[in-house]
């Protein structure tokens, strides 16, 4: 579901958002299954948004988990989760909390612009953010 075949017949990934949106189409009755509420481009304080904010209730206490994912090829994919994120976990319903989602297709992995090197496998690339 996150390829797509083109009219020469090649297979190719299909875009963030697409990827995105299967995604939680797969784990939204998982999380509403144990209370949480999954909303796709989750609007922030500072009048950005989200790729995806996970609101949870524990007890008494609600809080939201921001969530910013990006295809292994897109040009921010390195610094997405600190020029990003970080912003979004910052927020007082976050807790500094936030998850880093990065759509591994192994076909052409943007290089790391300190080394210059392109991660070879998803573990790799985990391992170089």
């Amino acid at each position: 579901m996150y390829w797509r075949t083109t009219d020469d017949g090649a297979c190719v990934p299909r875009p963030e958002n697409f990827c995105r949106n299967r995604l939680l189409e797969s784990l939204k009755p998982r999380l509403a299954s144990n209370g949480v509420i999954a909303r796709p481009e989750d609007q922030q304080a500072d009048d950005t948004r989200a790729d995806v904010g996970l609101w949870v209730q524990l007890d008494r206490t609600a809080f939201r988990l921001p969530l910013e994912a990006k295809c292994e090829d897109e040009a921010r994919v390195w610094t997405a989760w600190s020029d990003q994120l970080e912003g979004y976990a910052r927020d007082r319903q976050a807790q500094d909390f936030g998850i880093y989602l990065v759509f591994w297709f192994g076909l052409n992995p943007r290089p790391h612009p300190n080394t210059r090197q392109k991660p070879t496998s998803a573990q790799e690339m985990r391992e170089m953010l």
